[in-house]
């Protein structure tokens, strides 16, 4: 085999090498990429709001909604307080308050209400990486990944439950397909950049 020959296949072979390495995010990058992504999600965890300190009609808690399962596992409490009506004065009211379990779970809130976590997506496989240049001259990396969900204890017994069905139903449909995510890549590290969108089921 001549030189040039063998010059073409080598060229070829480290095209190839390279394609594959971009497609698949194999190495270093993919990792990161997927720490980058798995930490954002963790930040975006979905969470319930929680009437902490505002009336609530305790005949309508059922053990079978994020009220009821919160009460029953021990993260929030019945209590009494006091409530400023919109007519003026005050008045004595059944509520909620955070027991030291369940502040582990608030994700925020405010003086009338507290927003617990319910779980965070997570990756499952990062199926390809392509990173390019935008308009300005950055580099962005689009990724393409699976997810799964990653439920917070408290929910976790609750697929078969009626009043969850449209819940786990929203999760079902995010995990089934893949999701498209754009980060900017800066020296070796990865930052996101927006929200990810689902691009296949």
């Amino acid at each position: 085999m001549c030189n040039s020959e063998r010059m073409k296949k080598s060229v070829l072979t480290l095209l190839l090498i390279l394609s594959i390495s971009v497609l698949t995010g194999c190495g270093g990058e993919s990792s990161k990429v997927e720490r980058t992504l798995n930490a954002q999600f963790i930040k975006d965890e979905m969470c319930t709001n929680v009437p902490v300190g505002a009336p609530v009609d305790m005949r309508r808690i059922g053990e079978d909604g994020a009220l009821g399962l919160l009460m029953s596992n021990g993260y929030i409490a019945q209590t009494k307080g006091t409530y400023k009506k919109w007519s003026g004065g005050i008045e004595t009211v059944d509520t909620f308050s955070l027991t030291e379990k369940g502040k582990e779970l608030v994700k925020s809130g405010n003086d009338n209400s507290q927003c617990l976590k319910t779980g965070h997506f997570e990756i499952v496989k990062i199926q390809a990486v392509d990173i390019g240049n935008d308009a300005e001259g950055k580099k962005i990396a689009t990724v393409r990944a699976s997810v799964k969900f990653v439920p917070e204890s408290w929910v976790s017994d609750t697929k078969k439950e009626k009043a969850w069905d449209g819940f786990w139903k929203s999760v079902s449909d995010n995990e089934n397909g893949q999701w498209l995510y754009q980060l900017v890549k800066s020296g070796d590290e990865f930052f996101p950049a927006g929200r990810g969108h689902k691009v296949s089921n």
